[in-house]
């Protein structure tokens, strides 16, 4: 991975950049049906929580999940998860929860106030990785 288009950031040609480290609670959340997959009464419960199935005919979403044994709902950040399952607990459905804990590094230029989005995953990680051993300071946060 050729990181030298991102040397501004620690050469000393763009001063004020920063790598901050974000650890967040986060969970996975799905819901399990019966082995033979969701009932009528399931897919009426998921249509009251989950808005992508709300917008489709009941017929429409039990095809979609027909022969599911479970559907993942998303991964959401731990305040937003506790809502949505007691909201899904509250409908009748179960619930499965896969809690973890995740870090991620940002690269932000805390004199101009800017931050620097790099969508690719891995290179995003790489760069955070190479500024830092070029000297770049590291700043943590859980906000």
């Amino acid at each position: 991975m050729d990181l030298n288009a991102y040397s501004r950031l620690w050469d000393g040609s763009e001063p004020g950049w920063t790598v901050v480290r974000r650890t967040e609670d986060r969970e996975r959340i799905s819901i399990v049906f019966a082995q033979d997959g969701p009932t009528i009464a399931d897919i009426k419960a998921l249509r009251t929580v989950v808005p992508d199935l709300q917008a489709k005919t009941a017929s429409a979403a039990l095809a979609d999940l027909k022969g599911h044994a479970e559907v993942l709902l998303g991964e959401f950040e731990s305040q937003a998860a506790r809502v949505l399952r007691k909201r899904c607990e509250s409908a009748g459905l179960r619930v499965v929860s896969s809690p973890h804990r995740t870090t991620r590094d940002s690269l932000i230029n805390e004199q101009l106030k800017k931050f620097l989005l790099i969508e690719d995953g891995p290179l995003s990680q790489a760069v955070a990785k190479e500024a830092i051993k070029q000297g770049l300071p590291l700043r943590h946060s859980t906000a």
